[in-house]
C-alpha cells in the first residue's frame, strides 16, 4: 500500500465494519483502502483494510484469498490478521494488527545520499580498500560469476 496523498483523500468515510469505529485513512492500494479504526468490543487500534467500491468481483476474489492466507502466516513482519468479516453493502474487509511508524515515503524523504569521495574508488569495511587483485575475493575481477563449492550429490529411488 502507499501513503496517501493528503489533498486526494475523500471527507466521506465508507460504511464502517460492524463493531468499528474508522478514524483515519492510512493507506491505499490499487484494489484496497486501509484506515485506522477503533475495535469497541477489545478497546483497541486496529488497521482496518476494505476493498474499493469500484473493484471487480475478482479482485474481490483476490482480496478474500489475500486475506485468508494472510491470515494462516505469523511472521514478525507480518501483521496478524484479527478478523474478515462482510461490510453491510457486501464487500469484505479485514482487521488487522495496527502498525505504527514511519512510511516508506517517510523514510526515503529522510535519508540523504552522499556522492562519492573523491579522488577514486570507495572505501569497503573498516575504511580498506576494496580487494582489486584477482583471486583476492570470492568474485573474480575477469567475470561476475562467484566462485562455487561442489555439493555433494544424493541419489534416489523410486520405492
Amino acid at each position: 500500500m502507499s501513503s496517501p496523498d493528503p489533498m486526494s483523500l475523500s471527507s466521506a468515510y465508507p460504511p464502517a465494519p460492524p463493531g468499528y469505529e474508522l478514524l483515519e485513512e492510512i493507506g491505499r492500494g490499487g484494489m484496497g483502502v486501509v484506515w485506522r479504526a477503533h475495535e469497541r468490543r477489545l478497546n483497541r487500534e486496529v488497521a482496518v483494510k476494505l476493498l474499493r467500491e469500484d473493484c471487480s468481483t475478482g479482485a474481490q476474489a483476490r482480496f478474500l484469498f489475500e486475506a485468508t492466507v494472510t491470515g494462516q502466516l505469523q511472521h514478525p513482519g507480518i501483521p496478524a490478521v484479527h478478523e474478515l468479516g462482510t461490510l453491510p453493502d457486501g464487500r469484505p474487509f479485514l482487521a488487522m494488527k495496527l502498525v505504527k511508524g514511519r512510511t516508506l515515503h517517510e523514510l526515503l524523504g529522510s535519508v540523504r545520499l552522499s556522492p562519492r569521495p573523491r579522488g577514486g574508488e570507495g572505501r569497503g569495511v573498516r575504511g580498506k580498500s576494496p580487494p582489486t587483485a584477482a583471486g583476492s575475493s570470492p568474485f573474480s575481477s575477469r567475470s561476475a560469476t562467484p566462485s562455487v563449492m561442489p555439493m555433494p550429490t544424493a541419489s534416489f529411488t523410486a520405492t
